[in-house]
């Protein structure tokens, strides 16, 4: 039978002699005559003995919140003064194997995408280190131009378009060890363009990584 009222502590109804009200903490709910029933109320004599245990009406309301450990002891994450950081420091992020490919497209995209702009606006992307005919110009523009178009489709499917990578991977180290090393061996910096040589370089330090921690199948 219901007992509406006010609700003292280790009280016994007089209407029902064996219905006996645990004590609740929270003056919010002893107060509140307008509490539609005694079952809407929470009954675990953990959370009606501590008051130091959430008072959210949400959590309250949901039986499976009570449940967590962390949120009973912890209510803070759950609170409305939750700060951005706290959210964040909540998220799991996790890299895939499309993750890790799609950072090298999206690296070869930004890089030749400036090279490209370098090109048809007239200015010499080897920064006056060396210029060779149109021919092998045109010869290194479409391979850059194959490459770029591939790691657009590489965005939409990573793992079939994954030797891109090692392809780019295995030519630039070539240009490094055969032209680049010699080159800074012996001094003559001012025939290395830095641009090309810095961006083949990281390019082919990271790339392998990316490779690695995809663990995609290649060739």
């Amino acid at each position: 039978m219901f007992c509406r009222g006010l609700i003292l502590a280790n009280v016994t109804c007089q209407i029902q002699p064996s219905c006996r009200i645990q004590p609740m903490s929270d003056p919010t709910l002893l107060l509140n005559p307008d509490l539609p029933s005694d079952s809407a109320l929470p009954t675990d004599p953990v959370l009606l003995s501590d008051p130091a245990l959430p008072t959210d009406p949400v959590l309250l309301s949901d039986p499976a919140l009570l449940t967590d450990p962390a949120l009973l002891t912890d209510p803070t994450p759950l609170s409305a003064s939750a700060n951005l950081l706290d959210f964040i420091g909540c998220l799991n992020f996790k890299m895939t194997t499309s993750s890790y490919l799609k950072l090298g497209y999206y690296n070869n995209l930004l890089v030749l995408g400036y090279v490209f702009i370098q090109y048809f606006t007239g200015n010499d992307i080897s920064q006056d280190s060396f210029r060779g005919s149109v021919g092998w110009r045109s010869i290194t523009l479409s391979l850059w131009s194959a490459i770029f178009i591939g790691s657009i489709l590489g965005i939409s499917s990573p793992s079939k378009w994954a030797n891109l990578l090692l392809i780019q991977i295995i030519y630039k180290v070539i240009w490094l060890s055969s032209y680049v090393i010699p080159l800074a061996w012996d001094g003559r910096w001012d025939l290395i363009p830095p641009g090309i040589a810095i961006s083949f370089t990281y390019i082919s330090l990271w790339y392998p990584y990316l490779l690695l921690k995809s663990g995609v199948e290649l060739i």
